[in-house]
């Protein structure tokens, strides 16, 4: 980000979005940091460097973030109640990139929650919406490559995935854990 100060220097600041606690955040600092750097250096060596004793630099304050509402379905356990999926839905997610932002702003609940989460995109293209892709990125708890879904084989196979989860649930008190375990 570029701001002007009001001695007529320019402040460069470079920022990468995300909760510090996010795996994805460090590799989207890790590729952004060079990049960042070779601005700065570039921009420098256009502009002139500002001398190290120039005074310090009050920076404004940071505008807010925009709110956003962001649907998501949470799957009780049929038994017990307690939650052992989430659902986060995409409508704007037409691309991986857009896919990657819904993580990103989902990032703190589905990481609180701890339970397996997956993000879907927007039934895509043209047709009956039974018969349209849409994308599916599955994030927690382990990322896995994005997948494209078709809507009528995607039921079955949800309500498959759902009831396998809810199925092989053992109550046990106080936790909620896999027979597999």
């Amino acid at each position: 980000m570029l701001q002007e100060l009001d001695d007529g220097r320019c402040h460069i600041s470079c920022e990468v979005v995300g909760d510090p606690s996010d795996p994805m955040t460090t590799q989207r600092a890790a590729i952004f940091k060079p990049l960042g750097l070779e601005l700065t250096r570039q921009m420098e060596a256009a502009m002139g460097r500002t001398p190290e004793d120039a005074g310090s630099v009050d920076l404004p304050p940071r505008p807010p973030e925009p709110k956003e509402v962001i649907e998501s379905k949470l799957i009780p356990c049929e038994r017990c109640g307690t939650v052992v999926a989430m659902l986060i839905f995409a409508p704007n997610a037409t691309d991986a990139g857009h896919l990657e932002d819904y993580a990103r702003k989902m990032y703190p609940h589905y990481n609180h929650l701890n339970v397996p989460t997956w993000i879907i995109g927007p039934a895509l293209g043209e047709g009956p919406l039974i018969e349209r892709p849409a994308d599916v990125l599955k994030v927690w708890p382990a990322r896995e490559p994005i997948q494209g879904c078709h809507l009528r084989n995607s039921i079955r196979s949800w309500i498959s995935l759902l009831r396998g989860i809810v199925i092989n649930a053992v109550v046990v008190p106080g936790k909620h854990s896999s027979r597999h375990e």
